[in-house]
C-alpha cells in the first residue's frame, strides 16, 4: 500500500510518502530556500517538488491524508487531485485536523497515553487540544504563549518572520531579572500579555516566568507520562521545567508544524487499515529517524583522519561547518547540518556569522553520559529541546545569561558519525561537548544542498567546511 501525508498551508509545508517499504519526507522551505515556505493550495508546485525529490508511484497511490487550514480546504479536504495524474482515479482522501495530526505525528516514538498539543492556532481557532487515544478530552481557544510572544517580539522591535519571534523573546527574557511573578492560570496567559505594560526586559522576564508556571500547572495534571507537541513545544525553557516534574515527558524534534505530514500519514494509514484490514501499521517505519530529509547527502562519510583534522581545528577555536548524511527533521541541528565551535569560545563570534541578535544563546552537543558532570540534568535530550542549569561558567559560548544551556545528548546509536567526532574531540581537548547550531544564517532555512553549504562557507567567516570526507580550510 502506498500513502501520502500532506501538510499544505501558507507556511511550513511538508510532505511524507510511504512507498510500502520506507517513509520519504521533504519540507518545502529546504527545497525553495525560503524559510517557512508554504504551498497554500498550489497543487502544481508541490506535485512538481515531490516528483523531483521522491520517487512516487502516482498510479498506485491508495490514500492521502491532508492537513491544511480548515478555512482554506474545508472539512472535506476538497482539492483538485486530477492535477496529480491525467489518468486520474479515485484516491481515498481524509482531511486531518491540525491538532490531531500533531498528536499522531509521534507514531515512530514511544506510545503515550496522553497527547498534549499546544500551538499558535489549529483548525477552527483552537489553540490547544489534549487527546486520550483518539478522543479529544480538553481544548481551548485563548491565545497561547507562542502567539503572545510572537506579537510581543514585533512590539519590542525585533526583525524577521512572525513565526521566529517567540524564540527571540524567550531568549531575550532570560537576560532580565523577574520581579514579583503573578499567579496566572493557563487560559489567562493571553490576558497577562494584553494587560502587561512592557517597560523593559525585566517585565518580559516576569511575564515569561509567570507563563512557565502556568504551563507547569496545566500539563502536570495529566500525569507523568505524556507526549507534547505543537509549536509551543519549541520553548526549551518551559520544557526544562516540565521535564523536572514530568519524567516521562516526550517531545519530538518535529513538534512544530514540521511533523504534520507525518501525522497525516499515520491517520490515513490507520484509516486504510480499518477499511481494508491488512495494512499493519507496525510495518510503517522511518529509517534513520530523525535524519529523514530527502535532501542532498554526501557520497562519502568522514574518515577518522578527517575527523581528527576537524577536532584540531575546533581545538584552535576555528568555526567548522559540518554537512553529513541527510538533514534532520525539525528546526534543531542534531549533528548533520551544523556549525560547530568550541564551547570555551565566544558566542558573539557565532552570532556575527549567523547574523543574529547578540543576546541569543547557543545549544551544546555533549556525549551522552557526561551531561550530569557539567549540567543539572539526569536525563537524555536527544533532540536539543530542554534548557538546563549549568554547574560551571567555564563554557561561555554555550552559557546563557542565567547560567543555562540548551543541551543535545549524543549516542552512537542515533548518530554514529557525530558521536565519533565528539569522542575524538574529548580525546583531543578533554571536553566532551561542542557548540552546535544550525547550518544557516538568520532568516534562511537550514542548508539542504552541498552548494548551499559551500555558499555559507564562502560568504561568511566560517573557517572550514567538512562535507562527507572532504575538508576545505581557509
Amino acid at each position: 500500500m502506498k500513502l501520502l501525508g500532506l501538510r499544505l498551508c501558507d507556511h511550513d509545508s511538508n510532505i511524507s510518502y510511504w512507498d510500502g517499504t520506507k517513509v520519504h519526507y521533504i519540507k518545502s522551505e529546504r527545497i525553495h530556500g525560503i524559510k517557512h515556505h508554504g504551498y497554500n493550495s498550489n497543487v502544481d508546485e508541490w506535485v512538481t517538488d515531490i516528483e523531483k525529490h521522491i520517487s512516487i508511484d502516482w498510479r498506485n497511490l491508495d490514500g492521502i491524508g491532508l492537513c491544511g487550514d480548515s478555512e482554506r480546504f474545508g472539512v472535506s479536504g476538497d482539492c483538485n487531485w486530477k492535477k496529480i495524474d491525467p489518468l486520474y482515479k479515485d484516491i481515498e482522501t481524509v482531511f486531518v485536523d491540525h491538532h490531531f495530526a500533531h498528536a499522531k505525528s509521534y507514531w515512530m516514538l514511544e506510545d503515550k497515553k496522553i497527547d498534549v498539543v499546544i500551538d499558535g492556532y489549529g483548525d477552527f481557532g483552537r489553540s490547544y487540544s489534549v487527546y486520550e487515544g483518539n478522543k479529544r478530552i480538553d481544548q481551548g481557544n485563548s491565545r497561547t504563549l507562542g502567539r503572545c510572544l510572537d506579537e510581543l517580539g514585533f512590539k519590542l522591535g525585533f526583525k524577521g518572520h512572525m513565526l521566529d519571534m517567540a524564540g527571540k523573546v524567550m531568549a531575550y527574557a532570560k537576560t532580565g531579572v523577574p520581579s514579583e511573578v503573578p499567579n496566572v492560570a493557563f487560559d489567562d496567559i493571553q490576558k497577562l500579555f494584553e494587560d502587561q505594560t512592557f517597560r523593559g526586559v525585566n517585565d518580559v522576564a516576569t511575564a515569561h516566568v509567570a507563563s512557565e508556571n502556568a504551563f507547569l500547572s496545566y500539563l502536570t495534571q495529566f500525569g507523568k507520562d505524556i507526549s507534547y507537541s505543537g509549536g509551543c513545544g519549541q520553548n526549551c525553557v518551559i520544557n526544562g521545567k516540565l521535564k523536572s516534574k514530568i519524567p516521562g515527558l516526550q517531545i519530538g524534534p518535529h513538534c512544530p508544524d514540521d511533523g504534520l505530514s507525518l501525522g497525516a500519514l499515520k491517520v490515513i494509514s490507520d484509516h486504510m487499515n480499518n477499511k481494508n484490514k491488512g495494512f499493519p501499521d507496525e510495518e510503517m517505519s522511518i529509517e534513520n529517524f530523525p535524519f529523514i530529509q530527502a535532501d542532498e547527502a554526501p557520497k562519502t562519510t568522514p574518515s577518522i583522519s578527517t575527523i581528527r583534522k576537524v577536532c584540531n581545528l575546533l581545538k584552535n577555536d576555528k568555526v567548522v561547518a559540518w554537512y553529513q548524511g541527510h538533514g534532520e527533521i525539525g528546526p534543531r541541528a542534531l549533528g548533520n547540518r551544523s556549525i560547530l565551535y568550541s564551547a570555551r569560545g565566544s558566542k558573539e563570534r557565532i552570532n556575527e556569522i549567523k547574523q543574529r541578535e547578540n543576546f541569543r544563546p547557543f545549544g551544546a552537543s555533549i556525549l551522552n553520559g557526561f551531561q550530569e558532570k557539567y549540567f543539572h540534568c539526569d536525563f537524555e535530550s536527544p533532540y536539543m529541546l530542554y534548557v538546563v542549569q549549568n554547574k560551571t561558567r567555564n563554557f561561555p559560548a554555550i552559557t546563557h545569561n542565567d547560567n543555562s544551556t540548551r543541551i543535545h545528548t549524543v549516542k552512537s546509536s542515533q548518530n554514529a558519525v557525530f558521536h565519533t567526532l565528539l569522542t575524538e574531540y574529548v580525546i583531543t581537548t578533554g571536553v566532551p561537548m561542542l557548540l552546535n547550531t544550525s547550518l544557516n544564517i538568520n532568516g534562511k532555512p537550514i542548508a539542504s544542498t552541498i552548494a548551499e553549504a559551500e555558499r555559507l562557507y564562502n560568504t561568511t567567516s566560517i573557517d572550514a567546511l567538512c562535507v562527507g570526507d572532504r575538508l576545505w580550510i581557509k
